[in-house]
């Protein structure tokens, strides 16, 4: 006679709800009251739980940014600040002296380098 599952109807709305809330797959089975080699092997037999999983965990990052929308809507200008300055600070900005003395700004993207880009061909 085989072990009864863990991973009941109860047990699975637990892990749901979690993920629901951002959970990492550690915090989501303390919860549950299971262990992650019970989730991992659930998963790899429900590989449709698997998906919803990965839905379920991107939820607060979609509560957020309708959030910030609609403080963007609402005209709140310190969140409109902030957008802009998070989507600034990926760029430098350097002043280059040209021949008269003079500075010259100049803005540069920085680009992620990935290990193809430092081959020397």
């Amino acid at each position: 006679m085989s072990r009864p599952t863990v991973m009941t109807d109860d047990t699975i709305q637990k892990l749901e709800q979690a993920f629901l809330m951002g959970c990492t797959d550690l915090e989501a089975c303390l919860s549950a009251g299971i262990s992650q080699s019970t989730l991992y092997a659930y998963q790899a037999d429900n590989p449709e739980f698997l998906d919803r999983k990965e839905v379920l965990k991107s939820n607060p990052f979609m509560l957020s940014r309708s959030v910030l929308l609609e403080a963007l809507r609402d005209g709140d200008v310190a969140t409109a600040h902030k957008m802009i300055d998070r989507k600034e600070g990926s760029k430098v900005a350097l002043d280059h002296s040209t021949s008269d003395g003079s500075m010259k700004p100049t803005m540069i993207q920085l680009m992620p380098v990935t290990p193809d880009d430092n081959s020397d061909d």
